[in-house]
């Protein structure tokens, strides 16, 4: 997998900027002087705005060689991207981005693959399912797009032409409004591919959109489905959040972090606060492009052989995660999913080096 805790800076110029619905813009970036971002169907990328803060959109084509990456933007409504920079970019515009993050890409099946997608969460699925069209694949892809009303489909008839060329591939939209007497799904798509597979003991399941849908497609597809949980992948996403203060808890802590040049630096910290807010309250030199989703790897970092020990075990995403990343170790950590307590009082922890 093309995924490396330290990014690579990308830089691109738009070559092409189309509105695809009342609420979505397409965005193709191409890069500059040749030098393109490999990634595997499935990851995001960063896009660094002017005042050092980021964005996040999933790469919604398969790769080429040419290097072009198309994103799929959802307008929100005085959006700092979405809407404020974006009506700005016009052809030729300079773009800079992080990546590729993500571990959220093809895993090799030969059962049923169900998709489920919410609104712009087509995006990384529809790039999968161009790669897998031109892989020779064989096993069924059931796809579930679930969009609000009629207008919010900008990319059905591209699905609905790979359905028709693809034996395979089988494509269900999911209307929250559909028109009245028509023949289109209602509800929620996890409902909706519940309905169709009874069992799916024998699949696997990609889940893209906002973590309400995620969630509620884990606890049902695990638990009422025999869906086994390391077969079922998914980024969460959502707007970064600020990282809870790093003094509101209880309980005065220290951590000591060694930064790339070799440098101690002992931080104040509080017990129920995550490791990585301590760092960044902290101004340490540590990235954390998801805001603490668990789907970057940007925030990894090395915990003291001697104190690792202390640390909870990593659920299964995070160590999934930790282990497609560069150079794996077992003493790595994500410092977002790192919950200072008590135990943990004087936990020493090495940054990464390179930092874009």
């Amino acid at each position: 997998m093309r995924s490396s805790a330290v990014a690579e800076r990308f830089a691109f110029r738009v070559v092409e900027k189309q509105k695809v619905s009342p609420s979505v813009v397409r965005l193709a970036l191409a890069p500059e002087e040749g030098r393109a971002m490999p990634y595997d169907e499935g990851q995001f990328l960063s896009i660094q705005l002017p005042d050092g803060q980021a964005r996040c959109y999933s790469m919604a084509r398969a790769w080429d060689a040419d290097g072009t990456v198309e994103l799929h933007v959802r307008i929100h409504p005085g959006g700092l991207f979405s809407d404020r920079t974006l009506t700005k970019l016009d052809h030729g515009a300079a773009v800079a981005a992080l990546g590729p993050f993500g571990g959220c890409v093809w895993v090799p099946w030969d059962g049923p693959t169900l998709m489920l997608a919410v609104g712009t969460g087509i995006a990384p699925l529809n790039a999968i399912v161009e790669r897998l069209a031109r892989s020779g694949h064989a096993a069924p892809v059931h796809l579930y797009w679930g969009v609000r009303t009629t207008d919010d489909l900008y990319l059905a008839d591209h699905l609905r032409d790979l359905a028709e060329q693809l034996p395979w591939f089988h494509f269900v939209p999911v209307l929250e409004q559909p028109p009245a007497g028509s023949a289109y799904r209602q509800g929620f798509v996890q409902d909706q591919a519940a309905r169709d597979f009874p069992s799916l003991a024998d699949a696997q399941v990609y889940a893209c959109g906002v973590p309400v849908m995620v969630e509620a497609a884990r606890h049902l597809f695990v638990g009422s489905h025999g869906l086994p949980a390391d077969r079922f992948h998914a980024d969460p996403f959502s707007p970064p959040q600020e990282e809870e203060a790093a003094t509101t808890a209880v309980a005065p802590l220290t951590v000591t972090a060694i930064d790339g040049d070799g440098n101690a630096h002992t931080l104040a910290a509080s017990s129920g606060t995550s490791l990585l807010a301590v760092l960044r309250a902290a101004h340490m030199p540590l990235l954390s492009v998801c805001g603490g989703k668990k789907s970057c790897g940007t925030c990894r970092v090395a915990i003291a052989p001697e104190h690792f020990p202390r640390l909870p075990k990593a659920d299964a995403d995070e160590a999934r995660l930790l282990a497609a990343l560069d150079d794996p170790a077992d003493n790595h950590r994500l410092a977002c999913q790192v919950l200072l307590s008590p135990a943990l009082d004087g936990l020493r922890v090495v940054l990464p080096r390179e930092i874009p």
